[in-house]
């Protein structure tokens, strides 16, 4: 039988240590929601196989999230805004060479946090290539994915990011993830999730709700 995939997107975990943008607050969870989803993630392992990803280089990635997935057997892509790098409450160059030595990953977010569809053509080249090239000088890495932010795409991002040459990027679609889909879906946790809305997350879609799901992101693509 086909085992599941699902990819499951964190924000902050815990108490901001900044000024947080209009609507993100209710992306942040708290300590005890986080560690509830990741045990959940790690007792259906023999049935769902599930991943991390983590949004906007928050702090609380290297001081509470990457330490407790990395302790529960979750290697998690870490997607970074380059121009939050040293900032207060926010991912510094140091915090990002401890997320990997824990077995993580580091991708692309951009720049500014900004919306890449609604870009004008030169904004949405910088926001694609010079980040990614920012995060290569400070890592010594390649960086080979991106987390859309806002999960917001369409034909234009797809194909500018396929230029930067991303191996994967990966939308708020939500739903069953497909490794070779462009781009693949992931389910943004919110702190307005109860338990039981949490577990269920790890049920085996309908056929109708997963048709549902492709054909919305086809239709973006060609917007």
């Amino acid at each position: 039988m086909r085992q599941e995939s699902i990819i499951l997107n964190l924000h902050g975990v815990g108490t901001p240590d900044r000024q947080l943008e209009p609507g993100e607050a209710r992306y942040w969870l708290s300590v005890e929601q986080f560690r509830d989803i990741v045990s959940i993630a790690a007792s259906m392992r023999d049935k769902v196989a599930c991943q991390f990803t983590i949004d906007d280089s928050n702090m609380s990635d290297a001081t509470i999230a990457g330490p407790h997935l990395a302790e529960m057997g979750f290697s998690t892509q870490i997607f970074v805004l380059t121009d939050r790098i040293g900032q207060r409450g926010s991912l510094d160059r140091s915090a990002l060479f401890d997320l990997m030595a824990m077995g993580h990953t580091i991708g692309s977010h951009g720049h500014a946090h900004r919306d890449w569809k609604r870009l004008r053509e030169d904004q949405l080249v910088e926001e694609i290539h010079a980040p990614q090239q920012r995060l290569q000088d400070l890592t010594g890495q390649c960086v080979t994915a991106a987390g859309l932010p806002f999960g917001g795409y369409n034909r234009r991002v797809l194909a500018e990011a396929r230029r930067a040459g991303f191996e994967r990027i990966y939308s708020s679609d939500g739903g069953t993830a497909r490794e070779r889909a462009w781009p693949i879906a992931r389910t943004s946790l919110r702190r307005d999730m109860s338990p039981g809305e949490m577990r269920a997350l790890f049920d085996p879609e309908g056929i109708f709700q997963s048709l549902k799901r492709r054909i919305k992101g086809e239709i973006k693509k060609r917007l």
